[in-house]
């Protein structure tokens, strides 16, 4: 399998920075943005593989990191819970492989999505059991280890792959 050659970035107020390389996403006022943009690290190339991308390829990563499946989960999730992605957190690195994957394959393997979801949903908790925090009461619900959990979250997961289908494959 391919060795992961993205930018792994870390939220810093008003966008987001590469870890590695440095380079920093800043979205535009107008069009807010959940996610930062695919890109290729240049801290994980060899100098030799650098080439130019061309602006079609760098505008459909920008598409995907606004309206991919990943960052569509992510919206809904954060509409229903208010929960958003934290330090420490491997959300960034789950949107990103989600959007950059596609549909067709978070539909071939929505319980390993849901599987990341329980995940995170417990350690979220666990952190704030630790810290001494309240989490809030949508968390909890979703922490509780009932029998419509992994239900709920497949619908979530469905939904958001409904809303990341472009308009014109919505009947396929």
């Amino acid at each position: 399998m391919a060795e992961n050659t993205y930018c792994e970035f870390e939220p810093d107020g008003d966008g987001w920075t590469c870890r590695l390389c440095g380079w920093e996403d800043r979205p535009h006022p107008d069009h807010p943005r959940t996610v930062p943009t695919i890109k290729n690290c240049e801290a994980k190339q060899p100098a030799r593989e650098l080439r130019h991308i061309d602006t079609a390829v760098i505008e459909h990563q920008k598409r995907l990191a606004e309206h991919g499946c990943g960052a569509q989960l992510h919206r809904l999730i954060k509409r229903w819970t208010g929960e958003d992605i934290e330090p420490g957190c491997q959300c960034q690195s789950r949107i990103a492989e989600m959007n950059a994957r596609g549909p067709r394959w978070c539909r071939e393997n929505v319980e390993t999505i849901v599987d990341w979801l329980i995940e995170e949903v417990d350690r979220r908790l666990k952190q704030a059991k630790e810290d001494g925090k309240r989490s809030g009461w949508r968390l909890r619900v979703g922490g509780m280890k009932l029998p419509g959990r992994r239900l709920m979250l497949r619908l979530f997961v469905l939904l958001a792959l409904r809303w990341a289908r472009p308009k014109w494959t919505l009947n396929r």
